[in-house]
């Protein structure tokens, strides 16, 4: 309870003023908000916006409201109170060797619709030319008076050590925060990753930054061009030879990936800060300064690792340990461009949202001895695509997480899968197959879990038959945790899984599950919570 309710109440009310609510001189309505970028990228290089969504990124609107840029804005006094409590902050926070700054504080309202996000991404990042570079600290204050956990939009904070993606060979470890209002989070900025998690409901939210002192010693090395670079040492930032030149053939025959790797657009930091909102006079001097050095029209350096860290990362010996291809146009590639060995040592593949078709993806994969995660979402690939991962690429069975979102995957596909969970070599810990078709036999074809330990089949329409027969099976399995949001299992579904429950007693693998939106029903609603310990596992939208 950082903030008041009285003062979350005004903020709302401002936001609400500032989103529309608010008439020019000619009686025409105003909204002060625009579409959240992601960093500095424009929508040609990448951030491609449709109805405020940056596909695959963010959907959510900003709103700056620093004191320069609420000289634009309406008068708020409860703005004002908010800036001095915030400064306040910065003040108690300004004991370590970096400096803060005390006239510039990077300040603006979030917005996120029904259905906004933000994925995973970290608020800073040290090498970057860009004014995210002296940013120490992030902060994110909630204005959801009411909220719900039907509502969504936890902000999760990672603790796994990593950056935009889970490091190879490492378990998801996070911690969820509610955004309930008045609450408040504080972050290092070049440390913490995190994400915004899908919303169901429109959540409110102040975010700023904190920066570095621009006369600190700390800010003015970490500031720095392009024409004067500061690598990292030989074992760092060294690119074994066969790789970089099957980086190189890659990039030249995909299209769109040497636009998504150029070194001379503006940098990402991820931030969705839109810089054209901020007046600062001498910061903007300084900012563009770095950036007219850093732009200058150079050929990259293809042999440093920062410039193929948006689609790979390596190991201490130059050699490729992740490779993120998601979004990219994949359908007209030569196999011998992808199917290497080069390619083939990666842990994590992500080829989500590519058109990559299903005889390629079959012969990638069986090179691929070494994968552990493996993200295939919104590929459309359907039952006979499944058919064919699932019984024709062995090393498949190795994995600890496959994603399958959204795949029009039906009974058909799902009889597959559970086949494949059902093998004694398979290593399998967290599948994700929300937003398919599976229904009721689906269900029932995945009621043998196997080693999972994570399900997630959210929007599948299993019904009451699809709740009683996964439910049958937990006491075959060691799942941990499912969900099942949107399926309409109604009571009877929730009754199978009380009784399943019930009857295992404290043997029980199951800790929670999730059922928002499911139309349990207040009676059986209240009884699957007291089994579980808790209704809040399964979401007040049980109810719906």
């Amino acid at each position: 309870d950082f903030l008041p309710l009285d003062l979350c109440n005004g903020l709302v009310k401002d936001i609400r003023r500032l989103r529309g609510g608010t008439n020019d001189q000619e009686g025409q309505s105003i909204d002060y908000f625009k579409v959240a970028g992601v960093g500095q990228q424009s929508i040609e290089d990448g951030n491609h916006v449709d109805n405020g969504h940056i596909f695959g990124v963010r959907r959510s609107e900003t709103c700056s409201i620093d004191e320069e840029s609420s000289k634009k804005l309406p008068q708020c006094d409860d703005r004002e109170r908010l800036r001095e409590i915030l400064n306040d902050l910065r003040d108690d926070l300004d004991v370590s060797s970096t400096a803060l700054d005390k006239d510039v504080t990077e300040l603006m309202y979030a917005y996120y619709p029904n259905g906004g996000y933000y994925r995973r991404h970290k608020d800073a990042e040290k090498s970057s030319t860009s004014l995210s570079c002296i940013r120490e600290y992030s902060f994110l204050l909630y204005l959801n008076v009411d909220w719900s956990t039907t509502q969504g939009g936890y902000l999760r904070i990672h603790r796994d050590g990593g950056g935009d993606e889970l490091p190879p060979g490492v378990l998801p470890n996070y911690i969820d925060v509610e955004p309930r209002a008045g609450t408040l989070v504080v972050m290092e900025s070049k440390r913490i990753p995190h994400e915004v998690l899908d919303t169901r409901f429109e959540r409110l939210a102040v975010v700023g930054w904190y920066l570095a002192s621009l006369t600190s010693s700390s800010s003015s090395t970490n500031v720095k061009s392009s024409s004067s670079p500061t690598y990292l040492t030989a074992r760092e930032n060294f690119i074994e030879s066969d790789t970089l030149r099957a980086l190189l053939r890659l990039r030249d025959s995909v299209p769109g990936m040497l636009a998504k790797l150029k070194p001379n657009a503006s940098p990402p930091d991820y931030s969705g800060m839109i810089w054209d909102d901020f007046t600062f006079p001498n910061l903007n001097k300084q900012v563009c300064d770095i950036e007219s050095k850093a732009n200058v029209d150079e050929a990259p350096d293809t042999s440093n690792i920062d410039y193929w860290k948006k689609i790979c990362s390596f190991d201490e010996k130059g050699r490729i340990t992740t490779l993120s291809l998601g979004g990219q146009r994949l359908r007209n590639i030569e196999s011998n461009i992808l199917v290497r060995p080069e390619f083939s040592r990666s842990t994590i593949i992500d080829l989500a949202g590519t058109d990559i078709p299903v005889e390629l993806l079959v012969q990638f994969l069986s090179s691929c001895n070494r994968l552990k995660q493996l993200h295939l979402g919104g590929n459309a690939l359907g039952d006979t695509s499944v058919r064919s991962l699932m019984n024709g690429v062995p090393s498949l069975l190795k994995l600890r997480s496959l994603d399958m979102r959204y795949n029009d995957i039906t009974s058909v596909g799902a009889i597959e899968i559970g086949k494949f969970l059902s093998s004694p070599e398979c290593s399998l810990e967290y599948l994700y197959l929300e937003g398919n078709d599976l229904g009721c036999d689906g269900a029932r074809a995945l009621s043998n879990t196997g080693p999972l330990l994570d399900l997630f089949l959210g929007q599948n329409n299993i019904k009451s038959e699809g709740a009683s027969a996964l439910a049958d099976g937990l006491k075959n399995g060691c799942l941990k945790k499912l969900y099942l949001e949107g399926n309409a299992i109604g009571p009877d579904g929730a009754i199978s899984f009380r009784k399943a429950l019930e009857d295992q007693g404290d043997s029980r693998n199951l800790e929670k599950l999730y059922a928002d939106n499911n139309g349990i029903g207040k009676t059986e609603f209240g009884k699957l919570g007291a089994v579980l310990n808790s209704v809040t596992m399964i979401g007040e939208g049980g109810l719906l």
